[in-house]
């Protein structure tokens, strides 16, 4: 059998682990790190990365804006979206106005008219089980 990778010889078990961890020092001492102490080195390190980050952002000044700046800030943005909603609705009525077809358009009408219907007669049922639940028997 050719349990070498195709050299021709076995390798031992203990030579394996050996290869797998180096930090060993003997086949029966301890490992110098485990998963614990890595966890830990991590998150201390981590801490500290953040703690210098926080004094450094405490440190730096922010620089003051002007209070008349949020309002016209809000006016440019309202004008802004105004002219979008504009411009969108523009573009959507000269869409429906090349592509008006009567026929579709009073499909459309009857079927609003008969869904309407429908949904105000179950809504009228639904509420009047409601009530009748809520009053109880009489």
């Amino acid at each position: 059998m050719d349990g070498g990778g195709g050299y021709g010889a076995e390798v031992g078990l203990n030579s394996y682990k050996a290869s797998l961890c180096p930090f060993r020092a003997g086949e029966d001492s301890l490992p110098v790190w485990s998963p614990d102490t890595m966890g830990t080195r991590f998150l201390l390190a981590l801490f500290l990365v953040l703690l210098v980050l926080g004094f450094e952002v405490q440190g730096a000044p922010l620089p003051q804006q002007e209070e008349s700046a949020g309002p016209a800030l809000l006016t440019q943005m309202r004008e802004s979206l105004s002219g979008y909603w504009d411009s969108a609705k523009a573009a959507a009525s000269s869409l429906y106005q090349k592509t008006y077809l009567p026929a579709v358009d009073e499909k459309l009408r009857d079927m609003y008219s008969k869904s309407t219907a429908a949904v105000s007669t179950y809504a009228g049922i639904f509420t009047d089980q409601v009530l009748s639940m809520l009053r109880g028997e009489e």
